[in-house]
């Protein structure tokens, strides 16, 4: 994201004027003259991943929004010298996820969590999609009985049988695509990975997709540590490989203490392994669940935080979470999520979400909800009498929970709680 400082460029063009040309004393030699010009502040420049915001705003040092652009996909602006605190925030296009949903997120960070970055808060559009075709055979796997044919963005298509030919549909242009041999239960038993494929097209150039013994997956184990007294155990497991050039599978095979990973000669240094256990208590309406991200399928060990007594917000207009929490104490890294949803109209629901990093909030255990109201392209606050549903969470980790694309090898845990409002 990036914002245009006009002003801060006018500024510095009338101190070059002023400063221009002509006489003066010299300072003499070692002595340092005075520069009007020096740290005048940092630039802050973020990357949005997905669909752009309709609307941005900014507030890079005083917590007051105010109008801003985007450049191409970036929000660019000046946090001011001496102000280490800065936010941003974007409306994003409407989707329709069982029903319409228009969403708002605002970033509130500090300089030490970085000024460079990406995000992706708002939903990708659908894909442009062509057809991926080409024959597989995955008969040398034991076991096998039919074939996954696997691309980016989620797309993917069975065909029964241990060999055969395949037309799926993919997003158009470069897609890893990905050929999984599974059992009847569709279990993953071997993965045969083919890189920088391109749609509508012919997969492997047209010959046939063999995968063999040396695409055979070895089976993982995973250790959890530390369920909550009061959540279900054994946890959930969701198990998933995540290629660079954004084709994910699927790994689950029905354990919660054990995952297929893929082999060697199926692997890049720039995918990742994503092996996540989650938990529920629904008599208390938490979540508590652990992610870890890894280049190298081995043996791993989860840890959840412990679980966590909040205090829900008290009924208002821009309400105010409270996060005290000490879970994640010595973690590198920790943000803070409160969030709000509303009918807004026939099946459309509006949903304001506020990212707060550690280091934004100093001492500060709460964060606030803020009226983005006035500024153009963001919505209104919900009808007096409305239900409110709200959401807070705690993530902690190695990298701040809305940074993508997610760094590996590291790690993010969290505690989430929610519950409904009246809105007064």
């Amino acid at each position: 994201m990036h914002l245009h400082v006009r002003l801060a460029s006018a500024s510095l063009l009338m101190l070059l004027a002023a400063c221009g040309g002509g006489g003066g004393a010299d300072p003499g030699a070692g002595a340092t003259p005075p520069n009007p010009l020096s740290s005048p502040g940092t630039m802050v420049s973020v990357t949005f991943l997905g669909s752009l915001p309709n609307a941005v705003a900014v507030a890079p040092s005083n917590g007051v929004f105010t109008a801003s652009t985007l450049s191409s996909n970036k929000l660019t602006f000046l946090v001011p010298a001496g102000t280490n605190a800065y936010a941003f925030a974007v409306a994003c296009p409407a989707v329709n996820v069982s029903g319409t949903l228009i969403a708002e997120y605002v970033f509130e960070a500090n300089l030490s969590d970085g000024a460079t970055y990406s995000v992706s808060p708002c939903f990708a559009p659908a894909a442009a999609t062509g057809a991926a075709t080409g024959a597989f055979d995955v008969s040398a796997i034991p076991g096998a009985v039919k074939a996954r044919i696997a691309g980016a963005q989620g797309y993917s298509g069975d065909v029964n049988g241990t060999t055969g030919t395949f037309s799926v549909s993919m997003p158009v242009g470069t897609n890893d695509i990905a050929v999984l041999a599974l059992d009847g239960g569709g279990n993953v038993l071997a993965v045969r990975m083919l890189r920088s494929q391109i749609v509508p097209g012919s997969v492997n150039a047209g010959a046939t997709i063999v995968v063999n013994a040396a695409d055979e997956v070895s089976t993982e184990a995973v250790t959890v540590l530390g369920v909550p007294p009061g959540f279900p155990t054994p946890p959930a497991l969701n198990a998933g490989y995540l290629t660079a050039n954004g084709t994910f599978l699927s790994l689950n095979n029905g354990s919660a203490f054990a995952y297929p990973a893929l082999s060697p000669a199926d692997l890049s240094a720039l995918d990742q392994y994503q092996i996540n256990s989650n938990s529920s208590n629904t008599s208390i309406n938490e979540a508590i669940g652990t992610t870890l991200f890894a280049v190298v399928g081995n043996p791993v060990t989860l840890t959840y935080p412990p679980a966590w007594t909040y205090t829900p917000p008290a009924a208002a207009v821009f309400p105010t979470f409270s996060f005290v929490y000490s879970g994640f104490r010595g973690l590198a890294t920790q943000t803070y999520r409160g969030q709000i949803a509303w009918p807004a109209g026939v099946n459309t629901t509006d949903q304001l979400t506020v990212f707060a990093s550690a280091a934004y909030l100093g001492t500060q255990t709460s964060v606030a909800i803020p009226n983005l109201t006035a500024l153009p392209g963001f919505f209104g606050s919900a009808a007096t009498a409305v239900t409110v549903n709200w959401l807070a969470e705690i993530d902690g980790g190695t990298f701040q929970s809305y940074i993508v694309p997610a760094p590996a090898p590291g790690s993010l845990s969290y505690v989430q709680a929610r519950g409904t409002y009246v809105e007064p």
